[in-house]
């Protein structure tokens, strides 16, 4: 991302995007460390801190001793055991519903439509990440991006990617709505935070040793994100702050073995401070999607920019400049008071980034007299 960001709109760019790419990957993987300490919790029945830091520090390790190497081919695999567990719980359930008449077991309210009472509230809410689908530049995925070198082979990782992450949301809203007509069906008293899990160990609770694989299952699916972002800390510090601010701060460069040294440190550095948060932070910003907000702001005032120079717009720092300061403005301004608040919240976000793009092309304009494009 920083060396695109550089490419685009200079050093400044390249380093803001470094320390915004960081931090980004940080509330990622806190949050989701979080969530197998809970996962494992439930299913378990080990406390959440030890699931946290055994884990935390399986991944760590693994991460920073074999890099971008190790982080590949553990992904195969954990994503090969979460099809599998997901596919067989998935399946499990709808036999245990009554195969595809599991939707005659919703609750009546679940099956409304255009007139749902929060139906509005969902089509804004998909509109931030239908309009601004930046999540598809994060960190982890430009830098598998940049790694291939022609067009085919990126077309190959887009095509693939996509064909696998349809199939594990497909599982995943089926699990979702089997777990609602199953609390229906069995007639369970469940809170909306742990349906799944009831629903799990209802089903499974004579095989303790299916819900051990259940919970490797879900291991998998968490893993294959925390490794992925853990590893790309450690790249974007070295290569996109550390780097670019060497001759400010050192007499000489640093080398490339150095850089992959410090790159090392910096993902062992997040990955305990990763630990921590997740430990400490079921009452902090680090909890459920309070954390994907905070992420979301952070990112895209770096990802707008970037993916408007991908699509061919001539860039220049200006443009930049004028879409930092009125996003910083307008969207701190707006969700200031609406945070806690999801249907404000959604509402002032989006306000606050279209007014942000308007301005860069206002900008934009203004500095080259229209629209100007480039073959890139």
């Amino acid at each position: 991302m920083g060396d695109l960001m550089e490419k685009f709109y200079g050093r400044a760019a390249k380093i803001l995007t470094g320390i915004l790419g960081c931090l980004f990957s940080m509330l990622i993987i806190s949050a989701q460390v979080e969530a197998i300490g809970s996962i494992g919790e439930q299913l378990l029945s080990i406390p959440s801190q030890y699931t946290i830091f055994f884990f935390g520090l399986f991944v760590v390790i693994y991460s920073v001793w074999g890099g971008m190497r190790s982080v590949s081919y553990t992904d195969v695999l954990q994503i090969i055991v979460a099809f599998t567990i997901l596919g067989y719980v998935v399946q499990t359930m709808m036999q245990a519903l009554g195969g595809w008449t599991l939707f005659t077991n919703l609750p009546k309210e679940k099956m409304l439509f255009l007139n749902h009472s929060k139906f509005f509230y969902k089509i804004k809410s998909a509109s931030v990440w239908g309009l601004f689908p930046t999540f598809i530049f994060t960190p982890p995925i430009a830098q598998r991006m940049l790694m291939i070198k022609n067009k085919k082979e990126v077309r190959r990782m887009w095509y693939t990617g996509a064909f696998f992450y349809g199939i594990i949301r497909l599982l995943l809203i089926l699990t979702g709505i089997g777990a609602l007509a199953g609390i229906t069906h069995f007639k369970l008293n469940s809170s909306s935070k742990d349906i799944l899990i009831l629903l799990i160990n209802f089903l499974f609770e004579e095989k303790s040793l299916i819900i051990d694989l259940i919970f490797l299952g879900f291991l998998g699916v968490f893993l294959s994100t925390i490794d992925s972002y853990l590893h790309a800390i450690g790249i974007s510090l070295v290569q996109d702050i550390i780097h670019p601010l060497q001759h400010t701060f050192l007499r000489k460069s640093i080398n490339q073995s150095s850089r992959i040294n410090y790159a090392r440190i910096g993902s062992a550095f997040a990955g305990v401070i990763m630990i921590c948060i997740a430990i400490w932070g079921k009452s902090s910003i680090f909890y459920n999607h309070e954390t994907h907000k905070v992420a979301l702001i952070l990112i895209n005032m770096v990802l707008i920019p970037l993916i408007i120079g991908i699509l061919g717009i001539k860039t220049n720092s200006s443009s930049l400049i004028s879409f930092i300061a009125v996003y910083s403005i307008t969207t701190v301004s707006l969700i200031r008071d609406g945070w806690y608040v999801n249907e404000t919240f959604y509402n002032r976000f989006l306000v606050g980034n279209l007014a942000a793009i308007l301005t860069y092309f206002l900008t934009h304009i203004y500095l080259n007299g229209g629209i100007v494009t480039l073959k890139r």
